[in-house]
């Protein structure tokens, strides 16, 4: 349901040896549902050479209800640990 979050669809490339880059486009939409523009995501991921971990950086960027950049771009980093059952 659109009400409870933003929706988005992606795809993704490996990127050298250890790489994946992302590109997502996703909608969001206003308190009552109603659509309230679009936004994309860009990220470029690096894992680990033992596969437990990864980090990478990213570019969020929205668009009102035209397709017009709204004047929103958020840069960052990410990061992530493997977990395991034991």
């Amino acid at each position: 349901n659109p009400i409870l979050g933003s929706v988005c669809l992606g795809v993704w490339k490996p990127v050298g040896a250890h790489g994946v880059r992302l590109h997502h486009v996703g909608w969001l939409f206003a308190p009552d549902g109603t659509p309230a523009g679009s936004f994309t995501i860009d990220e470029t991921d690096t894992l680990a050479s033992d596969g437990m971990s990864y980090q990478g950086t990213f570019v969020f960027e929205t668009y009102d209800s035209s397709g017009n950049y709204s004047g929103t771009t958020v840069r960052g980093t990410v990061a992530g640990s493997r977990i395991t059952v034991d």
